[in-house]
């Protein structure tokens, strides 16, 4: 039903899967390319190990663009009466929705890791962490979402776009996204510690971060 809603609305559908669809795009481009010809065009010398290090942040900052978690409860509108009536948990609701965002993500992350793994020369721990680093980072914006929305309802809007676009929870989650996904290129990039170490323990505190907002979320019977 969840996934229902949000396929029937083009708004929702044409900006929560923008960064997904940019991603399945990146990936087969990067198929059909040779490495070569890319990293001439891009000026990066040694384009397979760039690649192989940060195609994790790759991954994630495409999904940092995809969070329809952060408007889905707001996206009830006037019928929010249904799900406030029904004698379903909120946290059932709330996992619902929590499930559609992560199977969207779940589409391009299948098509780009395995592109990704095909075309790239990685060794054992690039591989885990790009297998790892994207799910982490999934997990994270997504219960950032939704509880953020679960905080900051709006069922009074006229227009889609008001909740899909320009509601606080869209604007403040993408916020914390960024934030998320610069921190470990600046201590890389500023600091010279190695983007590996870095990516995971990043992985770790943002795993941590996600259980203890949903359980606190969970744990809140109303909408």
């Amino acid at each position: 039903k969840e996934m229902g809603r949000f396929l029937n609305s083009y708004m929702a559908v044409l900006n929560a899967g923008l960064g997904v669809i940019l991603l399945c795009v990146f990936s087969i481009f990067l198929l059909f390319n040779s490495l070569q010809q890319i990293g001439e065009y891009s000026g990066i010398e040694n384009i397979n190990e760039y690649l192989s290090n940060f195609a994790p942040m790759c991954i994630a900052s495409m999904f940092l663009l995809s969070c329809p978690a952060a408007f889905s409860i707001s996206l009830e509108g006037k019928n929010v009466w249904i799900l406030q009536s029904s004698p379903i948990s909120i946290k059932t609701i709330l996992n619902s929705k929590i499930a559609v965002n992560l199977t969207l993500h779940l589409i391009g992350y299948i098509v780009s890791v395995f592109i990704f793994w095909v075309k790239l020369d990685m060794d054992i721990i690039q591989t885990i962490n790009l297998i790892i680093v994207p799910i982490c980072y999934s997990v994270f914006i997504t219960v950032i979402g939704i509880s953020l929305n679960k905080k900051f309802p709006n069922f009074e809007w006229e227009s889609e776009m008001m909740i899909v676009k320009q509601s606080m929870p869209v604007i403040v989650s993408g916020l914390i996204g960024i934030i998320a996904l610069i921190t470990p290129i600046f201590l890389n990039r500023f600091l010279n510690l190695p983007i590996t170490p870095v990516l995971q323990i990043m992985s770790v505190i943002l795993l941590a971060i996600s259980s203890g907002v949903y359980i606190k979320t969970s744990k809140i019977n109303f909408i």
